[in-house]
């Protein structure tokens, strides 16, 4: 999982956002509202889904117009706050960004690899977006109402790619073919072959030195995770489709594989049945 925020902001405690003023229209159409607003809306559309958020951490641009906010997702009531979503790969982060101009959108991102930046460039596996108008406060809270309910699916989909491909083991030679046709694909270039070699070998966890795929994908992600946030993005992108693509090739060899098995089986039955008729005439 990662989070990449590209500008200047400052991490502030919730209570100060309350000492803001509120934000003023820039036009006839623009109606924007406050950050302390914004996340009490994103609060009350949990809520109604038996849930919460905890763990609030805003981060305000310069001139404060600007937030990009973090937060937890928890039982409703649960006692002990423990994340709903604790696994790193599904591990829920939401993004609120509220843009007080007239263009201004306000988006909530969530998924494993969240990207973020002052410019109002939002990137994420999930995204709910709508713009600073009248009806803002009234969609943003039903839109999110209505998506909370698809992160049990999202966040199993993602926990369960990583399960399948930490459970594929991969042999030395097909892993030198993946990474060459990831550079092919642009995942990585040509002068970056050989750190990613590197960290395929000589990965910086331990939980990455077994010798799956999960470990090769996380060569690729690790290696440029220290890029141009992006430039991650981008990479990111292709480096899914690439793995996309091998699972794809995996399941089709795996059907072929299964459909001669079954016509093998098929053929077995007919000879017994033939036995059986021979022996009953």
């Amino acid at each position: 999982m990662s989070l990449s925020i590209m500008g200047n902001v400052d991490v502030i405690p919730v209570e100060e956002l309350h000492h803001l003023p509120d934000p003023e229209p820039m036009g006839p159409r623009h109606k924007p509202i406050s950050h302390i607003d914004l996340i009490q809306l994103g609060r009350k559309a949990f809520n109604v889904n038996e849930l919460d958020i905890t763990n609030i951490v805003p981060r305000l641009s310069t001139d404060r117009k600007k937030m990009i906010c973090t937060f937890d997702v928890v039982l409703l009531g649960d006692p002990d706050g423990t994340p709903k979503w604790q696994d790193d790969i599904q591990k829920l982060i939401g993004i609120f960004s509220n843009f007080q101009n007239q263009t201004g959108v306000v988006t909530m991102g969530a998924g494993p690899h969240v990207f973020a930046c002052t410019n109002e460039m939002i990137d994420a596996e999930f995204k709910v977006r709508h713009k600073s108008t009248k009806n803002l406060e009234h969609n943003i809270r039903n839109m999110i109402w209505d998506k909370v309910p698809m992160f049990d699916g999202i966040f199993e989909a993602m926990t369960g790619r990583q399960k399948y491909w930490s459970e594929m083991p991969i042999t030395e030679e097909q892993a030198a073919y993946h990474i060459i046709d990831g550079m092919k694909r642009g995942v990585i270039n040509s002068r970056e072959l050989p750190r990613v070699v590197e960290y395929w070998e000589d990965p910086e966890h331990k939980e990455f030195k077994t010798r799956n795929y999960w470990s090769l994908f996380n060569a690729f992600s690790g290696f440029f995770q220290d890029r141009n946030p992006f430039d991650i993005s981008d990479r990111s992108a292709k480096l899914n489709r690439q793995f996309d693509d091998i699972y794809a090739g995996i399941q089709e060899e795996h059907w072929e594989t299964t459909s001669e098995y079954e016509r093998l089986c098929s053929d077995a039955d007919l000879e017994v049945h033939k036995d059986l008729e021979g022996y009953e005439s």
